[in-house]
């Protein structure tokens, strides 16, 4: 049986779409304030979808002109002039079905997104098909970057995150949106989230969050409070292994030449980590952890380690006892061992 298409917009939203770009060039700013407003309620990823969306909505209405180019005698308006005579048009026009416009949009916004949406709509024109509207976005960041709200940028996070380096166009552009992770607020708001949260691409979230130096500080909190097994497994490994590893993109491998079969795998980068921990502290505190995953995670950095370190015997027979089989295995082997 066939899917159902769901729009990601919804439908008073296109309705109100729809009205705009019946009256774009008249300048109908009044309707603005309610059409943001139910776009800004979308969710952060929603955002690839809601795009095509917006923009065949209002190119099934508007009358087309050429860029920046008015009616006789100022009657109808172009998409520029809109621009300058109210500066929000940029929220909507982000969506155009033109490149130029889409990069006069970015070079007119001033102000910080409101929403988790537009703050996703930003990052989705870094990875835009015409380069010239990535390097608007580049410069979009700059001017906005400081301003954005942290715990908008914390939500986003966890929608966006583990997504991003999926993306093919960019390359160095990503940079101007992971810098925003440079702030010790933004991963203040993005750690609160990891620690409370059950449900979304956590771990992969912070496997590429983990390539920022400015997370070290918050793992020793989720590797013990957070409420999500594996993110208290991948903490906690980096905190054994003083090493903080992360994906930071993908390349293809040959599998067979002859059928020309490929596989995606992920790049993966190590740094050593920017605070101290003490490995054998937190080898005993993961043989006490409630999840199998989490213990299994410190049966594995075990066996990393030289079996004759100060208390490796202790620490291998409690693992020895542990409800989970194949943690008694493991530990047994190192028993031999």
């Amino acid at each position: 049986m066939p899917r159902t298409y769901r729009p990601a917009l919804p439908e008073p939203v296109t309705e109100q779409l729809r009205a705009l770009g019946a009256r774009l060039y008249s300048n109908p700013s009044d309707m603005l304030g309610p059409i943001l407003e139910g776009l800004s309620i979308l969710p952060a990823g929603a955002v690839t979808r809601a795009s095509t969306e917006i923009s065949i909505t209002l190119q099934s209405t508007w009358n087309r002109k050429p860029y920046l180019v008015g009616g006789i005698f100022g009657t109808n308006r172009s998409e520029g002039e809109l621009l300058k005579l109210d500066p929000r048009y940029a929220w909507i026009f982000l969506f155009h079905y033109d490149g130029r416009i889409r990069e006069a949009s970015l070079e007119a916004i001033d102000v910080p997104p409101v929403s988790p949406f537009f703050l996703a709509a930003l990052v989705w024109r870094l990875n835009d098909w015409v380069p010239q509207v990535r390097d608007a976005a580049i410069r979009c960041f700059d001017r906005v970057r400081p301003r954005i709200d942290a715990e908008l940028a914390g939500n986003l996070a966890l929608d966006l995150l583990a997504r991003t380096d999926s993306w093919g166009r960019w390359r160095t552009e990503k940079q101007a949106f992971f810098a925003v992770f440079e702030r010790d607020d933004v991963v203040a708001a993005l750690v609160d989230r990891l620690h409370r949260s059950t449900k979304g691409k956590l771990v992969a979230c912070l496997k590429v969050a983990l390539r920022h130096p400015s997370i070290d500080k918050h793992l020793p909190t989720l590797a013990s409070e957070a409420i999500e097994p594996g993110i208290r497994a991948v903490a906690l490994r980096c905190l054994i292994s003083r090493k903080a590893t992360s994906i930071t993109g993908y390349s293809w491998k040959m599998i067979d030449k002859i059928y020309g079969v490929q596989q995606r795998l992920p790049t993966i980068e190590a740094r050593p980590l920017s605070v101290a921990s003490e490995p054998i502290e937190w080898i005993a505190r993961g043989i006490d952890d409630r999840s199998s995953t989490v213990r299994w995670v410190v049966v594995d950095e075990l066996l990393r380690r030289p079996p004759d370190f100060p208390g490796a015997r202790a620490l291998i027979d409690r693992l020895a006892q542990d409800r989970s089989p194949r943690i008694r295995t493991r530990a047994e082997f190192m028993r031999q061992r």
